[in-house]
């Protein structure tokens, strides 16, 4: 039997592959598959595609004397036959309908209905058939939709019914079907969607640009919802429910969906891709991301410009840029300890954003990071901090007051703080070696502190600072300064001591703090006196939150940033009157509280000098102290405080 072959054609990007045939019935054309039993594959038209008027497709067709049945639509078929009309009736025979065998068929109308009798429904083979303006039934003996199926077919209308036969559908399967409407329920069978690319082109999701659904109903059997899987669903409103189980959403899953009003993430969750809900304006509230997630990827929620707030807790992790861009109703955020950076523009043109808490961990503030956080009106820069990026507060308008940078910044990028015009103090971490002018333009300065002990690196531009800016430099280094490359363009250098020191009571109620003597750089010497009211005791002193002396007056050299607190006890707010007894009292040995269950006790000889700290007891050993009256300061779990006094005797 002679095989007959039609030439190769090339058509609007499409390339025709050599078709083969077997005969000739009517104006159609047959492959046979078998002999036994005797069946054949449709394999196109005799016109090509030039073919018009309907298709009438035979459950059988007779040969040389013997009957095939027709189990098969070929790869191709019908390819770019958009003269064909009328509506495509396709026979109980036919078990397999291959790739691309109607891809751009725009002239068949009416129901499109794949019988029962088709398992394998291929590729493409439907893609860009316009023409139908019914509703479409599908087999419900077919296990996977694949990619590009029904691509494009915008007449298909009405609701969008998928068999409990099937368990996957891939990418592009029905994406921009802009016709079909209401719920679009996925059954419990399916466990993927849109998790591969077989016969579609990258970055289209198997329902994308269906912009008809209104609500959408997801399958518990479901593990992964792959890339643009639901994009530009724009119809689709109220709240989203990604069911538990789901562990990764994919770049683009639901991005541009914007009449969302709410989603709730599953604790299964580990990973939010790329975009996966960027542009979801509709969306509101404060959106929980699960403890299980690790991974956001980048413009995860760019553009979400009604969401309020993120609950981030630690072990996420940020892996890629501009996540939270544009978020411009986010009023406040915490970022969880384990960051050591924040990405390019994260947090970028959060304009509503006011309040951010940095973790300890962090050492890098990236580039862009707040650019254009306008409201942000306070940025506590905490010691561990190595590096602050290009522009990362450029245009915060209401950071105001005095601006310091922490001791461990040794970089600070170009134009980081440009056009913050509230800000008018600066002060330079001992750390920076580097940074340029135009890290400060457009900032009305009247005062530089720089606690540097060589001269950083300064680039600078135009001048952009005056050169009879006031800066204040270290004790020993003026003449560094004024031969430093940069730094001797100025007129206005003068040592100081540039220390941050602060000396204040821990309860004002209960005593005050008198500064007797400051530092200066002929002698960097402090004394500072606790004076107790109300009966007040005072206890010791706590330097950056270390206790250092029970001497009162106190002197020591400053030779660091320090804020020494006063801490009394007696009469003061944080101090309550208990119900509280020592037994016995006096003693030789030890001595038991009663009526409070403490949590801590510190002990201090009659001289206010500190002695020892117990946790979680009420008896405090004595056998070591020697004969005297000591004070005990107890506190409960409640964070209550009393005082008692108890007489040591020998």
């Amino acid at each position: 039997m002679r095989k007959l072959i039609l030439t190769l054609t090339i058509i609007a990007g499409f390339t025709m592959q050599a078709l083969a045939y077997d005969f000739q019935s009517g104006n159609l054309l047959y492959t046979i598959l078998s002999t036994d039993p005797p069946c054949v594959s449709l394999a196109g038209h005799v016109d090509g595609t030039a073919a018009q008027g309907e298709l009438v497709i035979p459950e059988t067709v007779n040969y040389d004397g013997v009957t095939y049945t027709v189990t098969e639509i070929g790869h191709m078929a019908f390819a770019q036959c958009s003269g064909l009309t009328g509506n495509l009736l396709i026979p109980n025979t036919v078990n397999t309908i291959k790739a691309w065998a109607f891809v751009d068929c725009s002239g068949f109308t009416g129901d499109l209905v794949i019988p029962n009798s088709v398992t394998l429904l291929l590729g493409a083979a439907f893609w860009n058939c316009t023409g139908f303006d019914g509703h479409l039934t599908l087999s419900n003996s077919i296990s996977k939709i694949y990619g590009s199926t029904f691509s494009d077919c915008r007449g298909l209308n009405g609701t969008l019914v998928i068999p409990n036969s099937v368990t996957e559908i891939a990418a592009q399967a029905f994406a921009n079907c802009t016709g079909f409407t209401g719920t679009l329920v996925i059954p419990n069978s399916v466990t993927r969607i849109s998790e591969d690319y077989d016969y579609t082109y990258e970055g289209f999701g198997s329902f994308q640009g269906c912009t008809g659904f209104t609500q959408l109903e997801l399958p518990k059997s479901l593990s992964i919802i792959g890339d643009y899987c639901f994009a530009n669903c724009s119809g689709l409103t109220g709240e989203l429910v990604i069911p538990e189980g789901v562990t990764k959403l994919w770049q683009n899953a639901f991005w541009l969906c914007s009449n969302l009003t709410g989603v709730k993430l599953p604790n299964s969750l580990t990973g939010i891709g790329y975009a996966a809900f960027g542009d979801c304006q509709g969306l509101t509230g404060t959106l929980e991301i699960p403890s299980s997630v690790t991974e956001i990827y980048g413009f995860a929620f760019s553009y979400c410009s009604n969401i309020s707030a993120f609950t981030l807790h630690p072990g996420v992790q940020l892996m890629g840029d501009y996540v939270f861009k544009h978020c411009t109703s986010l009023t406040e955020i915490k970022i969880p300890e384990g960051w050591e950076t924040t990405r390019l523009g994260t947090f970028e043109e959060c304009s509503s954003l006011t309040k951010v808490s940095l973790p300890e961990s962090l050492e890098e503030i990236g580039r862009w990071c707040f650019n254009e956080c306008t409201s942000l009106s306070e940025i506590n820069l905490h010691e561990g901090i190595v590096s602050v990026g290009n522009r990362a507060f450029a245009h915060c308008f209401s950071l105001s007051g005095d601006l310091v940078i922490p001791n461990s910044v040794e970089t600070i990028g170009p134009f980081a703080f440009d056009s913050c015009y509230n800000i008018n103090h600066v002060v330079l971490g001992n750390s920076v070696n580097h940074f340029s002018e135009n890290s400060f333009r457009n900032i009305p300065m009247d005062r530089l502190v720089v606690k540097a002990i060589t001269p950083p690196l300064m680039e600078h531009q135009t001048w952009l600072f005056s050169r009879d800016l006031p800066i204040t430099v270290p004790c020993g280094t003026l003449e560094a300064y004024q031969n430093a490359e940069g730094w001797s363009e100025f007129t206005n250098i003068t040592e100081g001591v540039v220390y941050d020191f602060v000396a204040l009571s821990e309860d004002e109620d209960a005593g005050f703090v008198n500064i007797l003597k400051g530092a200066s750089c002929d002698d960097m010497t402090v004394e500072v006196e606790a004076v107790p009211k109300n009966g007040g005791t005072f206890f010791y002193w706590k330097a950056n939150g270390e206790i250092v002396s029970s001497e009162n007056p106190y002197n020591f050299t400053l030779d660091k940033d320090m804020r020494l607190v006063a801490v009394f006890s007696g009469t003061g707010i944080a101090e309550t009157e208990l119900k509280a007894s020592l037994f016995p009292n006096p003693t030789r040995e030890k001595i038991t509280i009663e009526g409070i269950e403490a949590t801590e006790i510190q002990v201090f000889n009659s001289f206010g000098q500190y002695v020892q700290t117990l946790q979680n007891t009420n008896q405090v050993s004595l056998e070591s102290l020697p004969q005297g009256v000591y004070l005990l300061r107890v506190r409960d779990a409640e964070g209550n405080v009393c005082a008692k006094r108890v007489t040591v005797c020998r």
